[in-house]
């Protein structure tokens, strides 16, 4: 039996408790402006803003658009991934090559905006989480060839949820 991508992220919580913050609180996940759930246009918007741009293209699946490239940031230039599920935001990730102050200052503002939370360390990767109503933040950083990568994750639990598999056409 197939288990809702929220229930996962519910299951993360519990497995992951450090990681992520268990307060109720409402204030809605968003980083630099985005936030999961919102709608492609709001998304351009936000990337035209902070100058940047991204080329999207139809998947297999015909309710599924990705999207991919990158704006500037005052931390370094960000690459940006993004799966639009009918005409939202399922999955965005900003990533790239962010120095020590500019991760402190990341992670500080998240912490003030949705609460403290540890870091969870593995094989030298540290990540922070935070859910909100069935929406998660994930901020991930790592050494790769000497240099600090960050990545930001946004996800929207219902819509990937209800995305059931697509219907097969009759031969």
């Amino acid at each position: 039996m197939r288990r809702p991508l929220a229930a996962l992220f519910a299951g993360a919580i519990l497995l992951n408790a450090p990681c992520a913050a268990l307060a109720q609180d409402s204030s809605p996940i968003e980083f630099l402006g985005f936030r999961p759930g919102s709608s492609r246009a709001e998304a351009e918007a936000q990337l035209t803003a902070h100058r940047g741009s991204w080329r999207c293209r139809s998947s297999i699946d015909p309710r599924i658009i990705d999207c991919r490239g990158g704006m500037p940031s005052v931390h370094g230039a960000l690459a940006l991934t993004a799966s639009v599920i009918d005409g939202r935001v399922a999955i965005l990730l900003l990533a790239g090559a962010v120095n020590h102050d500019g991760l402190g200052v990341w992670r500080e503002g998240l912490q003030s905006t949705y609460g403290s939370v540890s870091p969870r360390t593995d094989h030298g990767q540290e990540t922070w989480q935070w859910i909100r109503r069935h929406q998660m933040l994930r901020l991930t950083t790592r050494i790769e060839a000497g240099k600090r990568v960050v990545s930001v994750s946004l996800i929207d639990g219902p819509l990937l949820d209800g995305l059931n598999p697509p219907t097969r056409r009759a031969p």
